[in-house]
């Protein structure tokens, strides 16, 4: 299952930013967002490589908390979710 994160902008080039979030980071297309301006310390929120939109710092802090509380709760049920995966190749689409 592939979902939306929220990922720190660390560096933008073009229509590209380099991107990262618990550790990971990614290549992010900013094509759908191409209007908005950004620099490093913006946060996005990232689904599959591409930025849908800026977030601020509060949204994005939300964001994890509830994905956090979804990992508890698999987890419980003993399950595990990663919503990002440090180990998956830079251009893995999740």
């Amino acid at each position: 299952m592939c979902i939306a994160v929220p990922m720190l902008v660390d560096d933008v080039e073009g229509l590209m930013a380099r991107c990262s979030a618990r550790g990971c980071r990614r290549e992010v297309s900013l094509l759908l967002i191409a209007d908005e301006p950004l620099k490093p310390g913006d946060h996005l929120l990232v689904h599959q490589g591409t930025a849908l939109r800026v977030i601020d710092a509060d949204e994005a802090a939300l964001i994890w908390e509830a994905l956090d509380l979804a990992d508890a709760g698999a987890r419980a049920g003993g399950e595990q979710l990663n919503f990002v995966n440090p180990v998956l190749p830079e251009n893995a689409s999740c």
